[in-house]
């Protein structure tokens, strides 16, 4: 089975290697064994050499012994801390999330993290009120686009940057109050 591992920590074209590993154990009590589709680019510091990787989304193929919360076939997203880069991961059952079909492989994938870090930015640095600003720079990200509907769905403004104007239309479409092209007039 194949999966990515960090050899040492600096330049990734230097420290990353695809690398062939053992299929993973089938599942004990309260573990799935998931399929991996998709993992974004984000990982922790493992001691090396290690699988990498910080959070994802896959097919559940066999479940432990009492695992009830997911079955075979379900899209899940894998808990942060669970190394997934890699074609097939053990994960703790308690921390998958089932995900409809209708949501795809990628979407899935950053279910965890920017969610949750778009809700923290929006509460925890300053207390804002509705009809108050903020601005996003890199406004096409997906943290950005859980930002804009998390601050419409509180009735924040929104002011989104871009860094091309050919992301303009697509912004605007998610509500904000104005989107402009990153440049020194803006900055």
């Amino acid at each position: 089975m194949k999966a990515i591992h960090l050899t040492a920590y600096g330049n990734p074209a230097q420290s990353l290697m695809m690398v062939e590993v053992s299929e993973p154990n089938a599942p004990s009590a309260s573990e799935a064994l998931v399929r991996m589709e998709y993992a974004p680019i984000v990982y922790s510091e493992p001691k090396l050499p290690s699988v990498i990787g910080g959070e994802g989304a896959g097919i559940v193929e066999a479940i432990g012994p009492g695992v009830t919360s997911v079955k075979v076939g379900d899209r899940v997203t894998i808990p942060f801390g669970t190394f997934t880069w890699s074609e097939k991961v053990l994960a703790p059952a308690q921390g998958l999330f089932v995900v409809p079909p209708s949501i795809d492989a990628r979407t899935a994938s950053m279910l965890n993290i920017n969610p949750t870090t778009a809700v923290l930015l929006l509460s925890e640095f300053v207390k804002l009120k509705p009809k108050d600003w903020i601005v996003l720079n890199a406004a096409n990200s997906q943290v950005a686009r859980c930002l804009i509907a998390i601050a419409k769905s509180r009735d924040l403004n929104v002011v989104s940057i871009v860094r091309r104007p050919e992301l303009i239309l697509e912004i605007e479409k998610l509500g904000v109050d104005f989107v402009g092209v990153e440049s020194p007039e803006i900055s």
